[in-house]
């Protein structure tokens, strides 16, 4: 019994860290993809289609990390040794694109 709850340990272990890599991946998409609409936004004038259009890009992306958010909360709930690292920076990242 013992030996199969450490199998079933391993193997949620295995599917995490598996979660994990896509998270980040996800992450560093949405930072590239923030990072080439800040640039926009330093070019755009307000209430012109390019403006516009920008806005509209930055509640998508918004909208896309909500769903990697979820993801990344509900990973730090089944590993407890990095859910304050976890909340704390989901909380920098939401001040950051705001």
């Amino acid at each position: 019994m013992k030996q199969s709850q450490q199998k079933g340990k391993q193997e949620q272990l295995q599917e995490d860290l598996k979660a994990i890599r896509q998270l980040l991946e996800n992450l560093v998409t949405l930072s590239f993809d923030q990072e080439t609409l800040m640039k926009e936004f330093n070019t755009a004038t307000e209430n012109t289609p390019k403006y516009v259009k920008s806005v509209q890009q930055q509640k998508k992306l918004q909208g896309d990390f909500t769903l990697v958010e979820d993801s990344l909360q509900a990973l730090a709930q089944r590993q407890a040794a990095i859910q304050t690292f976890v909340i704390e920076k989901v909380t920098d990242i939401k001040q950051n694109m705001s």
